[in-house]
């Protein structure tokens, strides 16, 4: 059960007990003329830079002139390092989170760290800015009203298999992100589970060597055959046509009104044996583990009798 607990947090007011404030910053994912001059100011100002890899960050404090100490933080380091952070704050120390290039938390291990500052009562300001996979989604062509960020699929190929069977059917743009080396035997399985659809592959996004290739799963997968493909990839796939797109939830909402119907129908089949509605509600919910007071709802839904 979810601990029904609301929590205020207002991002700018002074901490009644002192508190320093958690900024998650997005930082270029290649070109530096992105940097935001909020950016600049909050990694000026902070007390501390909890970094991914710290040499990344120290080329980008570098570039900006800034002496900010850094802290390494990333999906190997100990819980102490957490626990370190979070004393930090608590003693009033404002601390910017970064990742190696983009936005912290996208596919990136700092979500364990703004997660456990929210529960201690730590203000988590965001920062926006780059992030690849809106990056590429604005300029792929595919549709945007709804899409679904997948970051890394599995690793073995059963789990990515099962994985992309269960997406297929989706009315989404999928999003997700690939390694170069293992980029053509996920193209492979694509196409083998997908078919034929729109797709888009952007590399090197804001970098010089940005490149966009846009055209079916099958083209790009000719491609990838036969050229090199390296850099940083995001991989775009178009929603599943409309003859084949199915939404979970709405499924489970049908089978669910069918299933109420038929029960509906037992409790009406009950009465007509003679058997009151209370009763044969009752019975019916006894039975199947429905909660009577639906089974009320729903047979007055049918029918104004009783």
């Amino acid at each position: 059960m979810v601990e029904a607990v609301l929590h205020e947090q207002k991002s700018f007011a002074p901490h009644p007990q002192g508190y320093g404030r958690l900024y998650v910053v997005a930082t270029p994912i290649g070109n530096l003329q992105d940097i935001s001059d909020r950016v600049r100011t909050v990694l000026g100002t902070v007390t501390i830079v909890a970094a991914e890899d710290t040499r990344q960050t120290q080329k980008l404090l570098n570039h900006l002139r800034l002496t900010t100490p850094l802290i390494s933080f990333h999906m190997h380091s100990p819980p102490a390092v957490k626990s370190k952070l979070v004393e930090r704050l608590k003693a009033g120390d404002d601390v910017a989170l970064v990742s190696d290039a983009g936005t912290p938390a996208i596919s990136d291990p700092g979500y364990a760290l703004i997660e456990k500052c929210t529960q201690e009562g730590i203000a988590v300001i965001p920062v926006p800015g780059a992030n690849a996979a809106l990056t590429a989604l604005v300029a792929s062509g595919l549709p945007t009203d709804h899409f679904l960020f997948l970051g890394f699929l599995p690793r073995t190929a059963s789990k990515k298999e099962e994985q992309l069977r269960a997406l297929r059917h989706l009315p989404y743009t999928l999003i997700l992100y690939e390694a170069p080396h293992r980029l053509k035997e996920t193209l492979h399985l694509i196409v083998q589970i997908f078919g034929e659809r729109k797709a888009v592959l952007a590399r090197e996004l804001t970098k010089v060597h940005e490149h966009f290739l846009r055209g079916t799963l099958h083209d790009l997968l000719d491609y990838v055959e036969q050229h090199e493909v390296r850099g940083e990839l995001t991989l775009l796939i178009a929603p599943a046509p409309p003859a084949e797109s199915r939404e979970p939830w709405r499924e489970e909402n049908a089978y669910k009104k069918h299933l109420m119907k038929e029960l509906v129908a037992e409790v009406e089949a009950l009465r007509g044996l003679g058997i009151r509605l209370k009763e044969a509600v009752r019975i019916v919910g006894r039975l199947t583990g429905t909660d009577p007071k639906m089974l009320y709802r729903a047979y007055h839904g049918k029918t104004s009798e009783d």
